[in-house]
């Protein structure tokens, strides 16, 4: 079990209550409304979601936005040639990626905790434009003093695969150090997902999901350089899983 997934698992054991008996029929009250924050830990990278809920306790209509960092696969953290004089990075990339998606859904009950379940069960689906927000990847170059080329400055430049070999990168830079520079794709977002909610409650949300989800751009989004074959994609899919927590009333 990796880090991200023991810390969703010892959150869910701190959420869980100490009363494990159902909920009585006597204290039911039907459920109108709602909200639900969820952070999720994804096959690309993270994200987070915040939403609305409308509607009957066994059929809502969500209302909302989601964001997650989509990761390349081939990311993989380099060390510095320059050593201890340097930060880790990573080489070749180009660009960091995020998406943002407004998005509406409807998530449909299948074990209601009225019913004497312990676990209330949820599958639902989400659609909602894809807002990508692409910002240049910024290293820290070394930069010759002509005619001595053992001394030279500390430059920040956007990551050139053209101009900037192994031996010229001292590391990431910092996030101060430079513009944000965002560039725009617009695309199409859609996911599917089963929620399992351990409150025991009709009127509180502390649940894991476990969702897939797709991304499609207009067009191929840069984020690592290609040297060889190209291997940019339009379309990004991924698996998440994460926690929710809200309120229904």
């Amino acid at each position: 079990m990796n880090l991200p997934c023991q810390i969703l698992f010892l959150i869910l054991v701190a959420m869980l209550p100490t009363d494990m008996e159902a909920q009585s029929e006597g204290t039911d009250q039907p459920i109108t409304a709602g909200w639900q924050l969820g952070v999720q830990h994804t096959t690309t990278g993270w994200g987070g979601s915040l939403h609305y809920l409308v509607g009957k306790d066994h059929l809502q209509f969500l209302m909302g936005a989601d964001m997650h960092v989509v990761k390349d696969p081939r990311e993989f953290r380099t060390e510095s040639f320059f050593g201890t004089q340097g930060r880790k990075y990573v080489l070749g990339k180009q660009n960091h990626f995020a998406v943002f998606n407004p998005s509406v859904g409807i998530q449909k009950e299948i074990f209601p905790i009225r019913s004497g379940n312990l676990l209330n069960v949820r599958i639902g689906g989400k659609l909602g434009p894809a807002l990508g927000i692409v910002t240049p990847y910024y290293l820290e170059i070394f930069s010759p003093v002509s005619g001595r080329p053992q001394l030279g400055d500390r430059v920040i430049e956007a990551y050139d695969p053209a101009r900037h070999t192994y031996p010229s990168i001292i590391g990431r830079a910092s996030i101060f150090d430079h513009d944000f520079n965002p560039n725009l794709q617009v695309g199409f977002s859609s996911r599917l997902f089963a929620m399992i909610d351990f409150s025991n409650t009709s009127t509180s949300i502390r649940a894991v999901q476990i969702g897939l989800n797709a991304d499609w751009f207009a067009s191929a989004v840069p984020i690592m350089a290609d040297f060889a074959v190209s291997h940019d994609r339009q379309l990004f899919l991924s698996v998440q899983i994460g926690l929710l927590l809200g309120n229904r009333w």
